[in-house]
């Protein structure tokens, strides 16, 4: 039987993959992709509506609706969080059960459910709460004590306020608060304890069977250099490190724990290792891929394309198998994301053959644009450089993740104010001093 799939594709995950190449094109498969303005597929084999209003509901979804009456949609795939629930809302009302539900969407999207659950489960996590009204962040402090994190209930990533005192609080609530027209019964800000520790991601497939690839990483935020060019790097555990099998379990347990859950999804969950007793905590859990180059991150480690395991999953059988995930990484795999610093960039250059051999480098770009004017970045996703590198360990990874940065510190961009430094010599090369 053909499929008629409409891929819902929003997010930078989204440019860099082809889900339609899991379909049978030439078998009678049809697809209908819809996007943002950002992110249109000129050369896609399949009709690609760029949606003006994407992030907007009622634009995306009248265009799904008439498609849907012209053949109907036999799947509704995405592949960013921002798509997960309306994604939902589309099957349910199309009569399809070949994704999640609403309500199994809900337990990866609310911050404040998916705590409850835990906490209902025995699973370790920060005390927190929903904000209903701006004295309910007061009584929190006062109950919990300062500092705490304030956060939106429903973004993606973990990012939030730290306030330490009265003080802060108040000028938070000054500066944000503001409670919803349309529906006062689901606030839109939580509040929470605050935990200092390492943050970890464990990343996995989940299907009806089990959980495939379920592997810890380490992210850090590096400080910035002279060049003021922070990085943020993530990391895959060795196999030896012992944190590996405590994060494995605490993740198990906190999918487990979130019900109801889908069937078939991709998981992303961030935990923390808190500083002085070690203990893990979950943080948060998504049904999406794991932000920036994740993907790309585990397929480096594991030889498996973790996008195209899931859609073989959800779709179905009819296509060539996309291979066994083996239970350890072949290979260590990291991540290294430059953001931009102030200023006006007057020349980039791209990585070079150096840097980018094959088994050292799986994907590296240099996004900024030569002319352009960059403001420091606001968030840790505005990359003006990523790369994706390999290693026989993580020492080795640590190692060409430096070397990356360090090449786009010092030569990949070069702003008006900097003058250009010497070609590293290889991937092992010393860090270019500014």
């Amino acid at each position: 039987m053909s499929r008629n799939v409409l891929f819902l594709l929003a997010g930078s995950l989204a440019r860099r993959h082809h889900p339609w190449e899991a379909l049978d094109l030439d078998g009678g498969d049809t697809a209908l992709v819809i996007v943002p303005p950002n992110q249109g597929r000129a050369n896609a084999p399949v009709p690609v509506h760029v949606a003006d209003g994407y992030y907007d509901n009622a634009e995306v979804e009248e265009i799904a609706f008439d498609a849907h009456g012209r053949r109907a949609f036999t799947h509704v795939i995405e592949l960013a969080e921002d798509d997960v629930e309306r994604s939902a809302r589309l099957r349910e009302a199309f009569g399809l059960d070949t994704g999640m539900t609403s309500d199994q969407a809900r337990t990866g999207r609310d911050k404040v459910l998916m705590k409850k659950l835990w906490r209902a489960g025995a699973v370790p996590t920060a005390c927190c709460a929903a904000l209903h009204e701006a004295s309910d962040l007061r009584r929190f402090a006062e109950s919990a004590g300062y500092p705490v994190v304030v956060k939106p209930r429903f973004a993606v990533g973990r990012a939030g306020a730290v306030l330490r005192d009265d003080a802060d609080r108040r000028s938070w609530l000054a500066a944000n608060w503001t409670k919803s027209p349309f529906d006062p019964r689901v606030p839109a800000w939580m509040v929470e304890e605050q935990v200092d520790g390492t943050l970890l991601q464990v990343d996995a497939l989940l299907t009806e069977h089990d959980l495939e690839y379920l592997w810890p990483s380490r992210v850090a935020e590096q400080p910035p250099g002279r060049h003021g060019l922070p990085a943020l790097t993530i990391t895959t555990c060795d196999p030896g490190d012992p944190v590996v099998s405590r994060a494995q379990d605490l993740a198990r347990r906190a999918i487990q724990a979130l019900r109801p859950r889908p069937r078939t999804a991709i998981v992303h969950a961030e935990m923390l290792q808190r500083t002085g007793d070690g203990e893990l905590l979950m943080s948060e859990l998504a049904w999406r891929p794991g932000g920036m180059l994740t993907p790309y991150m585990m397929q480096g480690a594991f030889g498996v394309d973790p996008i195209r395991r899931f859609l073989d999953a959800v779709l179905g059988p009819g296509r060539a198998a996309s291979g066994a995930v083996p239970l350890v990484p072949t290979s260590m795999a990291g991540q290294v994301g430059v953001a931009h610093r102030p200023g006006t960039i007057a020349a980039v250059h791209p990585f070079p053959p150096a840097l980018r051999v094959p088994t050292r480098m799986l994907y590296g770009e240099i996004a900024a644009q030569e002319g352009r004017a960059y403001p420091a970045a606001a968030h840790r996703a505005e990359l003006a450089a990523n790369a994706v590198v390999l290693g026989k360990d993580t020492g080795a990874v640590t190692a060409r993740q430096k070397a990356v940065a360090a090449y786009v510190a010092g030569r990949g961009l070069i702003y008006t104010d900097a003058a250009i430094a010497p070609e590293p010599a290889g991937c092992g090369s010393k860090p270019v001093r500014r």
